[in-house]
């Protein structure tokens, strides 16, 4: 066997046994993002526009996310001890507002978890407001690279 043809064994496996590795979101210059707290979101990631998107969280718990479109927001739990695994990715899509700050969290529901997420509002009482846009996922990060949903 060549060693070219061994080098190459590994990435075949890694990209037929359903490994991807997402990009990082960057914004670009200018364009319109939205902050969300993700402290209780453990491994965020998200698809805009149909491109599936690593949310790499900064070292103040925030993630960015593109405003003015929808994008569908996913985590990943993994929870273990001694003979039980619990495995959950709650996802959810919604149409950010640019500028504004949310709060996102894993919540355990019956059957699974969901993602909870509100929007930080000076209007009530609690400081936090409903985010009205919210409704299920349209299109998943880990789907193939520069393909959009039709």
């Amino acid at each position: 066997m060549s060693r070219k043809f061994l080098l190459a064994l590994p990435a075949a496996s890694a990209l037929l046994g359903g490994c991807m590795i997402l990009p990082t979101y960057t914004p670009a210059a200018g364009e319109a993002v939205a902050i969300i707290q993700a402290d209780r979101l453990p491994s965020p990631s998200f698809c805009a526009d149909g491109v599936g998107y690593d949310a790499k969280v900064a070292a103040d718990g925030t993630i960015q996310v593109p405003a003015n479109k929808r994008v569908s927001l996913y985590s990943y739990v993994v929870l273990a001890d001694y003979n039980v695994t619990y495995t959950c990715m709650p996802g959810a899509s919604y149409t950010f507002d640019p500028g504004k700050r949310y709060v996102g969290a894993v919540q355990h529901v019956p059957g699974g978890c969901a993602i909870d997420l509100v929007q930080l509002s000076d209007a009530t009482d609690t400081g936090l407001a409903p985010e009205p846009s919210e409704a299920g996922p349209h299109c998943s990060p880990w789907a193939k690279p520069g393909k959009k949903k039709k």
